[in-house]
């Protein structure tokens, strides 16, 4: 029954010398949706939507695993476009992306309103929304952290010494955080966990094998230039048994401290 179910998750994120402009800057966040003939299906991801649709969303971000079935990507899309937003809506890849193949998800954004950023960011006034993909290297399906940097130096290269901005990052898998340090970065958005689909509160009962497995967390050294990390438990699933961890969009507000 929790896995049909759909919830508005409100988050308010203080950052450190957020720029005036951005106090009150709205983001709405969809992750994993796994759009399929047996997993989920375009009914969820439209009621999902249309919860969002009222909540005056800037920008609508959605990081990655969306559909596993090429001939509904986009349709997909096309959903994710129709909810109202002031400045556009943004997209990195995840895994199941590169599963599908990334020529067939290529052709389907450039059919679309659907900005995919691709190691790369976009400046949006105050706000420099950056995403990186998903590293993998050979057959293996694990995120690379080896590959990180370099994405990580080539999302982020347009930024300019003293620019006025805060910086949010797109990146599906949550382990990118950790070579966040240094890299002045106000918040990262990821999912990939599905929030191990056992809730614990607003944690995970997985967390003690999966340190970033859903909500918000600062980094463990206490490093501010890595700023925060929000994971979010998504909208889809794996097997349809969620406890304690509905499926999710979530909206998030910036605030100055």
């Amino acid at each position: 029954w929790e896995s049909r179910r759909v919830v508005v998750r409100h988050l308010r994120v203080a950052v450190p010398g957020l720029p005036p402009s951005l106090n009150g800057f709205r983001i709405g966040q969809v992750t994993d949706i796994h759009i399929a003939r047996d997993l989920t299906q375009l009914h969820h991801l439209d009621r999902a939507l249309r919860l969002l649709a009222d909540q005056r969303l800037d920008i609508l971000c959605a990081t990655g695993d969306l559909c596993d079935e090429p001939r509904q990507f986009v349709a997909v899309l096309r959903l994710l476009s129709q909810v109202p937003t002031r400045l556009g809506h943004f997209a990195c890849v995840g895994n199941h992306e590169l599963f599908l193949g990334m020529d067939v998800v290529r052709r389907a954004y450039d059919r679309s309103q659907v900005q995919l950023l691709e190691d790369e960011s976009v400046r949006l006034g105050a706000l420099r929304l950056s995403a990186v993909g998903y590293a993998m290297s050979g057959r293996s399906p694990r995120l690379s952290l080896h590959d990180v940097p370099a994405q990580l130096d080539d999302a982020l290269h347009e930024r300019t010494a003293g620019e006025p901005t805060a910086t949010v990052l797109l990146a599906h898998h949550p382990h990118v955080y950790t070579q966040l340090a240094g890299r002045n970065v106000a918040l990262t958005l990821s999912g990939h966990t599905h929030g191990g689909q056992l809730g614990l509160g607003d944690g995970s009962i997985v967390e003690p094998l999966y340190p970033y497995a859903r909500g918000l967390y600062r980094h463990p050294a206490g490093d501010a230039s890595a700023g925060q990390l929000f994971v979010s438990s998504g909208l889809g699933h794996w097997l349809p048994c969620r406890v304690n961890c509905p499926p999710e969009a979530v909206v998030i507000e910036l605030c100055a401290v």
